[in-house]
């Protein structure tokens, strides 16, 4: 199928037309860039599209390197912070340049270290600093103070009463609590006395909570200190570790036992005993001295891999913001290109818009659909589809094939397709027709016929077609046509072609040695149009028959009929008198008969000299102008005429 837009010559199909309008909006978009010559765009988008989903797919992998790197690096610190933890490292490997950023750990010279830095036993240190930072159990205090109802009581009223003289103001009427009438500053005071009265009690559990907060922060401290001794055990591992293990989960759960007392405002369960702790201290200080160089070089082995990792992370990190850099770049050109794309499909479709509407109103006239017009759509990178108005009422609905018809839907897509080729400029000013009214009904197929001549009669139009009925609509509509018909084929020869008319086809056939019997369908066919062809044009009536199954002595006397009824001269005719008593008239050739009565060529050589004689009688010998060149249609004559008005039915 030849494409609009790239063939010099368009050709229009039905399966063009039909075609056009089952596609989605977003396949009409890009259908008509390529109709409307801007198929560049399209070109253009769609690398770029191809390039955005590259650069989309690269920044996700990117992203999935960066966090799995992250991961790797999460495992080593098992929870610890990342500086912490360098540090730490750091210190135990006797490293001399500190680690307060993350950017230090890239600069860390791994050299030997210059001292042996007995680690684990400063690990020893600071556990037994955090048994000695552990003051005397809070917990008796708290507990009687929370003992107290009252005290617990008061301390809620303080909270409350602070928080009603934040909101209290000066002309307020009512208490925000009891809503009982008062003036505003006499609350305000009677608030203030009262806050001041529950102070002290307020104070007192206040002050007990803040012990207890004290002490709960001790045993964060120790029992940090038994986890970093735990965490840089010898290969031999440290004596009494289960001792250790047990009291570091005691501390956890005495911890818990403390914030929910505290925020309960319940009873406190007192300390555990460190006594056990203490006992160790001695024995964990002698193993810890004895493996520090161990420990050391574990520690030079942790920052080695933990500063590759951090190494692999930055990579994964660079590699990731190239990524989103291009992804953005790309990105920003599509959005350009999408914006030229949708500025040139508006500009193109509204005045395309508009005439396709006029052709569509003159190829279905009558119709109620209304406001046709192609709306351009954003969604989904832009979107053509087309927009009418059903009855006057419905409006804006779309797409059209919620309810027109096949014939309407094509009638709509032949319109377009004629409206682009007015609005285009066409070197050839050539178009051909392939069968495009298949699924057309009369009105439509005499619309077609109508803006054929109107709008393209300063085109040449090559309208090929099977439907015989389209051609008469043609004939019946169009001027200065020629009509041509293929009457026979053979591989050798090809098509033959005659100019259309049956009644030169048949001569034709018959001069070159046809029978009879061959060829008499075609004279069934010269006959009909020769009869049916001045009946048609003149406007006389006929007998009605809805399937308009007519033979050609219905044509012959509904003509001599309305010869008479409208005194014509043309009434008294002898070749319609002969033609009425002629046995061609019965055409018995096209029908299958047992009796001995035969069509010859004889008598189809008069049935086309008798069709001659009567176009004759209806041409005016002066002006050589058909009968029914003009009609009078004045007061009480509605006769037809010739050009000069000497011959009239």
């Amino acid at each position: 199928m030849a494409q609009l837009g790239t063939d010099p010559i368009p050709i229009l199909r039905h399966a063009t037309i039909a075609g056009f309008m089952s596609q989605t909006a977003g396949e009409k978009k890009k259908a008509l860039l390529e109709l409307l010559g801007m198929g560049g765009l399209t070109g253009l988008r769609e690398p770029l599209k191809t390039s955005w989903g590259r650069a989309k797919r690269d920044t996700e992998s990117a992203l999935r390197q960066v966090a799995a790197e992250r991961a790797v690096i999460d495992s080593q610190l098992a929870g610890h912070d990342l500086v912490a933890y360098a540090e730490q490292r750091r210190v135990r490997a006797g490293l001399e340049q500190p680690i307060r950023r993350p950017a230090d750990i890239h600069a860390l010279a791994l050299s030997a270290p210059r001292t042996i830095v007995p680690d684990r036993a400063g690990a020893v240190d600071r556990l037994a600093a955090a048994v000695g930072a552990v003051g005397e159990d809070p917990s008796p205090r708290w507990n009687r103070e929370v003992a107290d109802e009252a005290a617990v009581r008061a301390d809620g009223t303080a909270a409350l009463l602070k928080a009603a003289q934040r909101v209290i103001a000066p002309d307020d009427r009512s208490c925000p609590v009891c809503e009982q009438t008062i003036v505003g500053d006499e609350l305000a005071e009677r608030l203030a006395e009262r806050a001041a009265s529950l102070e002290a009690i307020r104070r007192r559990l206040s002050e007990a909570s803040d012990e207890l907060a004290a002490f709960d922060a001790q045993l964060v401290a120790l029992a940090d200190a038994i986890a970093e001794l735990r965490r840089g055990a010898p290969s031999v591992g440290w004596p009494d570790e289960g001792q250790l293990a047990a009291i570091e989960l005691l501390l956890g759960e005495h911890r818990g036992a403390l914030r929910a007392a505290r925020v309960d405002r319940a009873t406190s369960p007192p300390a555990p005993d460190l006594g056990a702790l203490r006992t160790i201290l001695p024995k964990l200080r002698e193993t810890a001295t004895a493996d520090s160089g161990a420990a050391q070089a574990g520690a030079l082995v942790d920052l080695a891999e933990l500063l590759q990792k951090c190494i692999r992370l930055e990579d994964a990190q660079r590699r990731h913001r190239a990524a989103e850099q291009a992804q953005a770049a790309v990105q920003r050109i599509l959005a350009i290109a999408d914006e030229e794309i949708e500025q040139a499909v508006k500009t193109a479709i509204k005045r395309l818009g508009a005439l396709t509407a006029d052709y569509y109103g003159r190829l279905v006239r009558g119709t109620p659909f209304s406001d046709v017009e192609l709306v351009y759509k954003p969604a989904r990178s832009g979107q053509v589809e087309f927009s009418l108005t059903f009855d006057g009422r419905h409006r804006s609905i779309s797409p059209p094939q919620r309810i027109m018809s096949t014939s309407q839907l094509n009638a709509l897509s032949l319109a377009l397709h004629f409206a682009r080729l007015k609005l285009d400029a066409q070197p050839w000013r050539t178009l051909f027709l392939d069968d495009v009214v298949n699924s057309f009904d009369a009105p439509h197929r005499q619309g077609l016929a109508r803006l054929l001549a109107d709008d393209f009669s300063d085109w040449q139009v090559i309208a090929l077609t099977h439907d015989r009925g389209f051609t008469e609509v043609l004939r019946r509509t169009v001027k200065g046509w020629a009509f041509k018909e293929i009457i026979a084929f053979s591989p050798r020869g090809g098509p033959q072609l005659s100019d259309g008319d049956p009644r030169v086809a048949l001569r034709a056939r018959l001069d070159e040695g046809a029978t009879a019997m061959e060829v008499a369908h075609l004279a069934r066919r010269a006959l009909e149009q020769g009869l049916s062809t001045p009946l048609r044009k003149l406007g006389y009536e006929i007998r009605f028959d809805p399937e308009q199954r007519y033979t050609a002595r219905d044509y012959l006397k509904a003509l001599r009929r309305g010869f008479k009824h409208s005194g014509s001269q043309l009434a008294d005719l002898p070749v319609l008198a002969r033609m009425d008593v002629d046995s061609y008239m019965s055409n018995l050739g096209v029908h299958d008969r047992s009796d001995a009565t035969v069509l010859t060529t004889d008598d189809l050589y008069r049935l086309v000299e008798d069709l001659e004689e009567l176009e004759v009688a209806l041409r005016c010998e002066s002006c050589h102008e058909q009968v029914w060149k003009q009609r009078r249609s004045q007061s009480g004559d509605d006769s037809f005429r010739c050009g000069c008005g000497a011959l009239a039915a």
